[in-house]
């Protein structure tokens, strides 16, 4: 672990909004979203999971699903988690990785791979160390305590993908699979919601829709359709997250481990819901 007196330390950003800030609250209930999500049917260990969907809303909303995303491979070697985020508050023509060392969260810290990084920022403008879009931004902050309590030993690398021409986003998958392919100890994690503000009834329609559309790799449909369908507000991660798996050639599947709303965690918002889904991606 860096020590903070000499490495660059960023975060949290919505610890005590969107989740506790309190140390042991905080790993208590993500070892409680851990522990339930692990009782969704495990992927057969014969396919190796390389990428994760995982909602990014407050704790009491989307905490359970993303627990079952987070669940899927902790068994597993896990040793470096690239965390694809949207941004909520602006547009680069760039995705913006973090100039630091290490992500603090109040679970402590955790380095960041500054190594994956470096490498994703060598050819071209693609990707700018850009640190303006992390500093409001939940969708990433989020995820890190996910990834620090189920793969406590892994460095992560933390990036933030704004809507872009979707021929950028194909090769940011790219330089991804060129970056971390290889590393059988790599896990991609798109950071992503669903459908936005339907009555229950009906999200749950639009987003069985999504996920299928994604199941059959139909990244065409999602991405024409998500203005209209308020969702997936991570797309741009998503298109990302598809393009590396591709890298891999035939045999990616897509596992849908859960698809709920916040209607089916806060019932009491049933007439306007958002919709997370916690989907993994594994190859042969």
């Amino acid at each position: 672990m860096p020590n903070p007196s000499l490495a660059n330390v960023f975060g949290p950003t919505v610890a005590g909004r969107f989740y506790t800030d309190d140390p042991g609250e905080l790993r208590e209930s993500v070892e409680s979203f851990l522990s339930a999500g692990a009782k969704t049917p495990p992927i057969e260990a014969s396919r190796r999971i390389v990428a994760l969907v995982a909602p990014h809303a407050g704790y009491v909303y989307s905490g359970p699903i993303a627990g079952v995303a987070f669940a899927a491979p902790r068994s597993r070697p896990v040793r470096t988690v690239v965390v694809l985020s949207p941004s909520h508050h602006g547009r680069r023509p760039h995705v913006c990785a973090l100039p630091a060392d290490v992500y603090r969260t109040p679970l402590g810290q955790v380095p960041i791979a500054r190594h994956v990084v470096e490498a994703l920022l060598a050819p071209g403008d693609l990707v700018r160390e850009d640190e303006s879009l992390f500093r409001p931004e939940h969708a990433l902050d989020v995820q890190v305590p996910f990834v620090q309590v189920a793969f406590p030993t892994a460095r992560i690398v933390p990036l933030i993908v704004p809507m872009m021409p979707r021929e950028r986003l194909v090769l940011l998958g790219t330089r991804l699979h060129d970056a971390v392919g290889a590393d059988p100890g790599a896990l991609v994690v798109a950071s992503s919601d669903l459908s936005h503000f339907y009555e229950y009834d009906e999200a749950r329609t639009i987003d069985d829709a999504i996920v299928s559309e994604l199941e059959r790799k139909d990244l065409t449909t999602v991405f024409d359709k998500h203005d209209a369908r308020r969702g997936p507000c991570g797309i741009a991660p998503i298109i990302a997250t598809w393009s590396y798996v591709e890298q891999f050639g035939e045999g990616g599947i897509v596992h849908r481990l859960s698809v709920k709303s916040s209607g089916d965690t806060r019932p009491e918002g049933r007439d306007r819901v958002v919709g997370y889904a916690a989907l993994a991606l594994s190859v042969p």
